[in-house]
């Protein structure tokens, strides 16, 4: 759903791009919900910052943790694969546990 919201607000305001552009823009679109949506998981906020105040670019600086919206008891960042997880972490020490259902590694 989050991605599907990302793709239709960036074909909507990018209509015109070439499609290697528009392939950038959308990942850097679902990217940006996905991630707004983990600080602040509401969807009526989500989309009244995406409609109202100035799109998916400003969703970094208007989603954040808000007292009143219950917060996951781990707020976490889906990756597809272990590669992105050694992406993101660098040379920062990290731990990882096995799961029935995928991996997760924890800073």
């Amino acid at each position: 759903m989050l991605v599907a919201l990302a793709h239709a607000c960036i074909r909507n305001e990018y209509s015109n791009l070439k499609e290697n552009t528009l392939k950038k823009r959308l990942d850097f679109g679902s990217h940006a919900v996905k991630d707004a949506f983990c600080q602040c998981p509401s969807y009526d906020i989500l989309v009244d910052v995406i409609v109202n105040k100035g799109g998916i670019n400003k969703l970094k600086d208007l989603c954040k943790a808000t007292p009143g919206i219950p917060m996951n008891p781990m707020l976490a960042h889906p990756a597809k694969g272990i590669d992105e997880i050694l992406k993101r972490c660098g040379q920062s020490e990290f731990a990882c546990e096995y799961k029935y259902d995928g991996e997760r590694a924890q800073r």
